[in-house]
């Protein structure tokens, strides 16, 4: 399967480079976008705690760690 759309597209880009390359120039954009909002998206681009830090009350120094990373 991939053979065969691999070979289609080298087929393309020899036959006609100018649709080729504006399809991909086409495609580029809305890919671009796409990536750019899932990474920098501030509703869901967030990290998940994979450790928890628990103070009792009877330890007699607990450390207290930065939230820099995780909120």
């Amino acid at each position: 399967m991939a053979t065969k759309s691999l070979g289609f597209i080298k087929r393309l880009w020899h036959e006609k480079p100018d649709i080729a390359a504006s399809l991909a120039l086409f495609m580029t954009g809305p890919i671009a976008v796409g990536i750019f909002s899932f990474y920098y998206d501030k509703d869901t681009y967030h990290q998940h705690r994979w450790e928890y830090t628990v103070i009792r009350e009877e330890d007699a120094n607990p450390r207290v760690k930065d939230k820099g990373a995780y909120n």
